[in-house]
């Protein structure tokens, strides 16, 4: 095993329009080489440096102060809607395989980085006014491949395959005293929507790992 090495660098700029409208946004590279991995040498599993990959990805933050805007002074509260995405485009560029490198078809140059997906967004809305503070969140998840050959279809153990993109609602509501004490209470993936994340060869698979169902929970702060 050779260590894996790499490079990552990134630009972006980060401002402001006016008082009510702020954004972040930045482009990055990153280039991973000597990945480690596993290939079948003489019917054994072999955990070798296996290959290299390149990601190039565009991040953009936004944020709006609606409220703010369209009725100076605060008198409704404050109304901000945000957004948040991120492109991807992770490749492999080199894969050493001795039992595919003579197939074109299972080469592995060019195809998708596992877990990696293509695109992913937040969008939300806050409303504050006084002590309340009201929060919902919707998440969009692109699919992504659990292997490098980019399988499509799940085999009969489910280790392999690719995974669908999801959507999630998130919602919060937090009430601040005016003595230091916060309470919150919310609801993760509202909608209880059926997903899944990740797939595992072994604990506590084999098989498809499913995503979080519906979560409700309470929190209590208290500064002194």
């Amino acid at each position: 095993l050779r260590d894996a090495t790499g490079a990552h660098a990134d630009l972006g700029h980060r401002g402001a329009l006016g008082r009510h409208f702020t954004f972040d946004v930045s482009a990055f590279h990153l280039s991973y080489r000597d990945r480690i991995g596993t290939v079948l040498r003489d019917g054994a599993v072999y955990r070798t440096n296996i290959g290299a990959s390149e990601t190039t990805g565009v991040e953009a933050y936004a944020e709006a102060d609606i409220l703010g805007a369209l009725v100076p002074g605060g008198r409704w509260g404050s109304l901000r809607a945000f957004a948040s995405v991120a492109l991807l485009r992770a490749r492999y560029t080199r894969w050493e395989n001795p039992a595919i490198a003579d197939d074109p078809l299972r080469a592995i140059e060019g195809r998708r980085v596992e877990y990696a997906p293509e695109r992913t967004e937040r969008y939300g809305l806050t409303y504050r006014r006084r002590q309340i503070t009201l929060t919902v969140m919707a998440h969009r998840v692109g699919d992504v491949y659990t292997d490098a050959a980019n399988t499509e279809l799940p085999n009969a153990a489910a280790t392999v395959g690719r995974i669908e993109g999801y959507d999630l609602l998130d919602a919060s509501v937090s009430w601040s005293f005016k003595r230091g004490a916060e309470v919150t209470a919310g609801a993760r993936n509202l909608a209880d929507a059926r997903y899944a994340t990740r797939r595992a060869g072994g604990y506590p698979g084999p098989g498809l790992l499913p995503g979080e169902g519906r979560t409700l929970y309470l929190t209590v702060a208290a500064r002194f």
